[in-house]
């Protein structure tokens, strides 16, 4: 499990917070959540644990939340 926050770039301080890996309905409903119109840009801020490999590709690269959910549902199947 992993946590993040995601945010206007906006409005700092409108956003959600959302537990990846999540289903593909709760990835397409954290938009609306956030307040976030189609296209308009959004951060996604690092909150709690997460997998080495996840914590790199956040400091070099500027994901989606759907790359970012993808990225994280991978390595949480090789776990089980």
């Amino acid at each position: 499990m992993f946590k993040i926050y995601m945010r206007r770039t906006a409005s700092p301080g409108i956003g959600i917070a959302l537990s990846l890996p999540a289903h593909q309905e709760a990835v397409k409903d954290a938009f609306p959540r956030a307040r976030l119109r189609d296209g308009e840009p959004y951060l996604l801020d690092r909150g709690g644990y997460r997998p080495g490999v996840i914590e790199s590709v956040l400091e070099r690269y500027n994901h989606t939340l759907e790359e970012l959910n993808l990225l994280v549902y991978k390595p949480s199947k090789r776990q089980k």
